[in-house]
């Protein structure tokens, strides 16, 4: 009897997983940081992003960001690999005032990777629509 029911449950979960799809999202991305306060200024200053508050008000580990339609970026204080990053492994941002932003960052290419304060890789690129 205990098998037949286990039976049962594996079909109609195959069957709802075959008949439904699920609108997936990136909700947040969050890094570990070794100082907060440092990483924080650099993603104001030169992501130019907006700094919220937490639903917890101020938090001593961590800052947080809205990321525009792709969600937050969460800063955490944590322990940081000193090894250089892999920049395979990085996060990419879409801008369309690219050309501007590359005024910014005083340089002349259609994507640009950087390194944050923890050495996480950043691309900033101008998106397909280019």
């Amino acid at each position: 009897m205990r098998f037949l029911i286990v039976l049962l449950l594996i079909f109609s979960a195959n069957a709802y997983s075959e008949e439904t799809t699920f609108d997936i999202q990136i909700d947040h991305v969050t890094l570990l940081v070794a100082d907060v306060d440092r990483s924080a200024d650099f993603y104001l200053k030169i992501l130019m992003l907006t700094e919220f508050e937490t639903p917890w008000g101020k938090i001593p580990w961590g800052r947080m960001f809205s990321i525009g339609t792709a969600g937050e970026l969460h800063l955490a204080k944590g322990t940081v690999q000193a090894d250089e990053q892999n920049k395979q492994v990085h996060y990419a941002f879409r801008v369309k005032e690219f050309d501007d932003y590359l005024k910014f960052l005083e340089d002349g290419v259609r994507q640009v990777y950087f390194q944050d304060p923890d050495g996480y890789w950043i691309e900033v690129n101008s998106g397909q629509d280019d």
